[in-house]
């Protein structure tokens, strides 16, 4: 008798009675195309070898470390509410299951294997079994692992040096604050300072929260508490000269804002599509909303290094930005 003969190896042929769970990931919204071709092209997979039952599919569009583990978490709620059916995790490639490797070993050693479900690589064709017969093939899982993970760590190096880069000129990422300019009130001013026009009042008690809250139009009471909190802190820490000054610029984006052909792309209550002024306008003020002690007031003096094309033209100003917006928007591929 052969070792051939003596040694049973697992093949993907001895699954095709299991049901299969299609596992779709994608890390960024600019990838969401791909998730329907990643299914497609395992549907069709599973079809091909052969598999009978109709397969389960768990589609994720996400990022990170907790985000990897959220699919996983997905995969075994499948498992746990149908404990009498056999499973089989089926992925494209290595990345779609896990860039991280103590994270992907956890998964398949101590909640796949242990449940009796093997993890089959499409595209490299390596079955995963908790079987010694196979260890030839985890080997390799686990080379193709290391080098999805080196290239998840070079891609986040490169994202923070890019970050970097970019908020030493006073760009910085994330979402658009919102300054409810749909409030605005030409005779009482922005929110912001009238919430701070009422925090004696608040004080002493001839005015309470929810009073406020109505009378500002404001939807939650816990926004208008943590406006008020903020511009307390603010204060204490930076003096009221310096709140004056922060208050004077809300004003002045939120009148940009609600000038003809800008628009905000935050508002509570009317969402409006992002335009390019509106996101040269953030652009440009930005920096200054999150660190106004260490950034140029946008109304006034203005940031020149958040232009794109400077040419020692552009000021970096709320009114520069909005005139030539062009100027202050990364070219789009």
């Amino acid at each position: 008798m052969s070792i051939e003969e003596e040694i049973s190896i697992p093949v993907i042929s001895d699954y095709y009675k299991r049901t299969p769970i299609l596992l779709v990931r994608v890390s960024t919204t600019k990838q969401s195309e791909s998730l329907q071709q990643q299914e497609e092209y395992l549907v069709r997979k599973v079809k091909e070898l052969g598999f009978k039952p109709k397969p389960e599919i768990v589609s994720k569009q996400e990022s990170g470390e907790k985000e990897e583990r959220a699919t996983v978490k997905a995969v075994l709620r499948i498992l746990i509410e149908n404990p009498r059916k056999k499973f089989i995790v089926i992925v494209r490639d290595v990345p779609r299951f896990s860039r991280d490797s103590k994270n992907a070993l956890i998964a398949i050693e101590d909640e796949l294997w242990t449940r009796d479900v093997p993890l089959y690589i499409a595209d490299n064709g390596l079955l995963l079994v908790n079987d010694t017969a196979t260890s030839d093939q985890y080997m390799v899982y686990q080379i193709l692992l290391a080098l999805a993970s080196l290239g998840k760590r070079n891609e986040t190096k490169a994202s923070k040096q890019g970050q970097q880069k970019s908020r030493k000129r006073g760009v910085f990422s994330g979402a658009v604050k919102d300054l409810y300019s749909e409030l605005y009130s030409p005779s009482k001013g922005t929110i912001h300072r009238r919430v701070y026009e009422t925090i004696p009042a608040i004080a002493n008690g001839t005015l309470s929260n929810a009073d406020l809250t109505r009378a500002l139009g404001m939807g939650s009471t816990t926004t208008v508490r943590q406006m008020r909190t903020f511009l307390v802190d603010f204060e204490a820490q930076y003096g009221k000269a310096k709140l004056m000054e922060y208050l004077d610029v809300i004003d002045a984006i939120v009148e940009a804002e609600r000038r003809p052909r800008v628009g905000t792309r935050v508002s509570r209550r009317k969402p409006k599509p992002s335009t390019n002024r509106a996101d040269a306008l953030h652009r440009v003020t930005v920096a200054y909303l999150r660190d106004p002690m260490n950034w140029p007031r946008p109304d006034i003096e203005g940031n020149p290094l958040a232009a794109i094309n400077n040419q020692g033209k552009r000021t970096g100003t709320i009114d520069d930005a909005i005139a030539n917006f062009n100027d202050y928007l990364p070219k789009r591929r």
